[in-house]
């Protein structure tokens, strides 16, 4: 049974927001099932440094991309290094497995597509760096399905700030209150509602403590992509009066 919640804020934006005029889609976890490859890659990583990380620790750090993961290392775990060498390090180690081994989640492609059947700009917002990204798209075979490439590595702070988000609003030359973002983590979920967009969870897990967080979306599948529907998601958005019907 498809699962998902509409909050009462979705509800309300038909009022305060014009119609949906473009789509960021995070990458890791979202569009792609790749979080489990970025867990394989960063524990045989870190297990080299010799550190290893609680489950709870792992929980607090997906999502908010690898140069604050290695910031957070470095400063609360021990990690020695030069900054720059240590992400290009942990960026390598991933490059190894996502170059072959990655996948993307069927519907959340259907989506991007009808997005683009309807003429609306598409953009990948993701905090990895360019290289991941498009060798993670290349390996999906949806170097095509997107207008732009925004990375995390193009601004100065990380998710949960808003800035990712804002900036590629701002190359794609649309208004953020006019955007849809698509998130998996906590900390997406939230930097695209500081960002004054539509915001839609499809989260991996969501720990108790986090709830909160997740219950901000204005659409939230809280099975994530066990759960998501891409019609569901298009009736939703049009019923709201968000998007357009399709002709």
């Amino acid at each position: 049974m498809e699962m998902h919640i509409v909050s009462e804020n979705l509800k309300n934006r038909k009022t305060s927001a014009e119609p949906i005029q473009a789509v960021l889609f995070d990458m890791d976890g979202t569009l792609v099932d790749s979080e489990p490859l970025w867990h394989e890659a960063d524990k045989s990583w870190l297990r080299r440094k010799g550190i290893e990380l609680t489950p709870d620790e792992w929980v607090h750090i997906v999502g908010k991309g690898g140069a604050a993961f290695v910031r957070e290392l470095m400063a609360h775990k021990g990690l020695r290094g030069s900054f720059q060498d240590l992400l290009e390090e942990k960026n390598r180690e991933f490059l190894k497995i996502a170059a072959t081994e990655s996948r993307a989640y069927p519907e959340m492609v259907a989506f991007a597509r009808e997005m683009k059947r309807r003429g609306l700009p598409r953009a990948i917002a993701s905090a990895s760096s360019p290289a991941i990204i498009d060798t993670t798209l290349e390996c999906i075979g949806e170097t095509g399905l997107f207008d732009l490439r925004c990375s995390g590595d193009s601004v100065s702070e990380s998710k949960p700030h808003p800035m990712l988000f804002q900036h590629t609003a701002s190359l794609l030359g649309v208004p953020a209150e006019n955007c849809l973002v698509i998130e998996d983590s906590q900390y997406g979920v939230e930097a695209g509602l500081r960002a004054g967009m539509t915001v839609v969870g499809v989260p991996h897990h969501i720990p108790g403590e986090l709830e909160q967080l997740f219950s901000g979306a204005h659409v939230l599948f809280p099975g994530g992509m066990k759960d998501f529907s891409a019609r569901l998601l298009l009736e939703q958005l049009e019923e709201a009066g968000l998007l357009q019907a399709a002709g």
